[in-house]
């Protein structure tokens, strides 16, 4: 899990519900559809564990500790999907205690390692790494229309990257891997999928789903011109340049995408 930056999600208390806002008119699904769509839940189930479920975000100070702000942006994000939501005062296995005696449904918290949404009362679990794999593909899916039959470039054959694959193929698509560590050739074909071997190749694919974590590395020069991206890496890869030119044609988020589908996945 790349660990986010204080400056990046500052303002996110303010920016959530104007970006379910915006995701619904990029692609026609906001968060609570985000949810429904990586949880197999109905819409309206996710509305109806709104009015019912409470759901606690609690810091935790383990590792590298806690990154300022961050249990408030999930807790906006979540706020905007309708169900109430707290903060804990207290962090770590305090802060559970707390959220349990407050009568959460729901806890979210994170370490170094995993961001996860935890059911405590049936054990469901949303992890961040599937849920936000899953959400993209589900948004990429939504922006093509229909990917299935379609090839689609996944770009960084990590954890993230690895999922998307597997979700896409899941969905019918035909998928190829591009990374820059030839080392992870041998794994992405023995997976089932083709290989890129020169980004001068990505000019060929309509749609992509990019999970790296270098950028500022890939230019409109580099895309077909008719492209389509769902980018959960962090930072996002597209030069400020090409974010110019694509307006309108990618998804790249911070936090909100795969938080939406962690709460699905817990509810």
């Amino acid at each position: 899990m790349t660990r986010l930056i204080t400056d990046w999600i500052c303002d996110m208390e303010n920016s959530a519900a104007g970006w379910d806002r915006e995701l619904k008119k990029l692609t026609g699904a906001g968060y609570r559809e985000i949810g429904s769509m990586v949880s197999g839940w109905s819409a309206e189930s996710i509305s109806e564990a709104a009015e019912c479920e409470k759901v606690a975000v609690v810091p935790v100070t383990s590792g590298l500790g806690t990154i300022s702000t961050f249990a408030e942006s999930v807790a906006a994000i979540v706020r905007a999907m309708g169900f109430e939501t707290f903060v804990t005062e207290g962090t770590d296995v305090n802060g559970i205690y707390e959220a349990h005696v407050k009568d959460a449904d729901i806890v979210f918290m994170a370490d170094d390692d995993r961001y996860i949404a935890l059911n405590i009362r049936d054990g469901s679990i949303g992890d961040n790494n599937i849920a936000t794999a899953s959400g993209y593909v589900e948004l990429l899916n939504k922006m093509a229309g229909e990917i299935s039959g379609r090839k689609a470039a996944v770009l960084g054959y990590g954890i993230i990257g690895q999922l998307m694959a597997q979700f896409l193929a899941d969905k019918g698509a035909d998928v190829a891997v591009f990374d820059k560590n030839p080392d992870k050739k041998q794994s992405a074909i023995s997976d089932g999928y083709q290989w890129i071997d020169d980004s001068e190749e990505l000019r060929l694919y309509k749609y992509i789903a990019d999970g790296t974590s270098e950028g500022n590395w890939l230019s409109e020069d580099m895309l077909a011109e008719d492209v389509l991206i769902a980018a959960p890496g962090i930072p996002f890869s597209l030069t400020e340049t090409a974010q110019k030119k694509l307006e309108g044609r990618y998804v790249h988020d911070l936090l909100e995408i795969g938080t939406a589908g962690m709460l699905g996945l817990a509810i």
